[in-house]
């Protein structure tokens, strides 16, 4: 079975989250290609790695560039935080006695909350130096730098990611390099977005340089049962709806299990891509329309949420404003925008004709949100989830997409 469908750009813009400053460093290039594809050998979507987009993603990692919000910053991500120790705590039947071990733990926050629901000892690695403080005010061993770089001689309970699969070139082998540092019958653990809805919407602003790995309910499970794991689960995120998470435990008897991945498996991944690719087109086109349209009406854009790549896609004459109720971000740049960062009560004073609300997994929440507060009336919310949804069908096919499980 082969496939030459694939969605390519050519300068695409290089997301790094949220900076102090406007412009980036000197050494960091704000647009690289980009080129998304499925990868028959590995059963997932993946984009295409390049030695350009890697030498600027190890450098934009070595200086802590993160996309997201750090966990224990802002009310969401203390929601998210939580969310995933319970998943965790599951997993390994309870944290209490145990030993942990989590690959690219940021800022440590994660490590901190399972130390103080009883684990016996906690360890991370972070190639930037945002766990340092934490690791320093606590006495954490947080190890500076990549995994495949480190050497450990302890065994752990239980290894587990946030956040950080998406970002591995080679999955397979960086879950092997996990599993090695289990103990017998040890539990691996992995949250990464969930992308099958996103993807059958259209949703390309989950589009990002760092992210090689699009992973679906299926193409998780499978990589983790390819590498040998055994009792695999796959749960979905209750309030942050657009992350899973697996964890499978690790065989008294080292063994790979060459999973053979069925033709009708492979055909949804590619089936997936193939609908993602039209609605992208599709999207991007139909939201350069509306730029235009409200520019000649003399009407102001803003954007709730980061615009991720939507900026750097489209044209604008006037930058649009940003919003975010996330103080961490207030006063801050996103990739490819000229605009700081406001917070939402600056809409009172000073509004703007239509506020796009980007993050379409927590649509309903900020509507609501600023229609309680009135900060905008409901006529000046252009909600992009609904947008999409409503433009949805290609061909005559409609997805059938309900709003509220987004």
């Amino acid at each position: 079975m082969q496939t030459e469908d694939f969605l390519f750009f050519e300068e695409f813009p290089f997301i790094t989250g949220v900076r102090a400053a406007k412009d980036l460093p000197e050494e960091i290039k704000a647009c690289l290609p980009f080129r998304l594809r499925f990868n028959l050998k590995k059963g997932l979507i993946v984009q295409d790695s390049s030695p350009e987009v890697d030498a600027q993603l190890k450098l934009i990692y070595q200086k802590g560039s993160m996309i997201s919000t750090p966990l224990g910053s802002g009310s969401l991500n203390l929601a998210l935080a939580d969310e995933i120790i319970r998943f965790i705590d599951i997993s390994c039947g309870g944290l209490e006695g145990k030993a942990f071990m989590e690959p690219g733990c940021g800022t440590g926050f994660l490590l901190k909350r399972i130390f103080d629901k009883g684990a016996k000892k906690v360890v991370g690695c972070e190639p930037g130096p945002q766990g340092q403080p934490i690791s320093n005010e606590y006495g954490f061993v947080i190890h500076r730098g990549f995994l495949d770089t480190l050497v450990f001689d302890e065994l752990f309970d239980c290894v587990y990611h946030y956040g950080v699969l998406e970002h591995i070139k080679e999955p397979e082998k960086f879950l092997r390099q996990s599993m090695d540092m289990l103990g017998p019958s040890g539990v691996l653990f992995a949250a990464v977005p969930e992308c099958r809805q996103d993807m059958e919407l259209g949703n390309f602003m989950i589009l990002a340089h760092q992210h090689y790995n699009y992973f679906t309910e299926r193409s998780l499970k499978r990589l983790f049962i390819q590498v040998g794991l055994q009792e695999v689960e796959v749960r979905r995120f209750e309030y942050s709806k657009g992350i899973i998470c697996a964890w499978g435990r690790k065989p008294l008897v080292s063994a790979r299990n060459r999973l053979a991945i069925s033709e009708d498996s492979l055909r949804q991944e590619q089936e997936l891509l193939r609908l993602f690719i039209q609605k992208t087109k599709k999207y991007l086109s139909l939201f350069q329309a509306r730029v235009q349209r409200l520019e000649e009406e003399g009407k102001s854009i803003g954007f709730y949420g980061a615009p991720r790549p939507l900026v750097g896609l489209l044209r604008f004459k006037r930058s649009p404003r940003n919003f975010d109720g996330d103080p961490y971000k207030h006063g801050c740049y996103f990739s490819g925008s000229s605009s700081p960062v406001e917070p939402p009560r600056k809409l009172i004073a000073e509004p703007v004709d239509e506020l796009w609300i980007l993050p379409i997994h927590h649509d309903k929440a900020i509507r609501d949100y600023l229609l309680k507060e009135s900060l905008l009336s409901e006529s000046s919310i252009f909600s992009v989830l609904g947008f999409m949804q409503e433009n949805s069908s290609l061909d005559g096919l409609g997805l059938g997409l309900d709003r509220e499980s987004f």
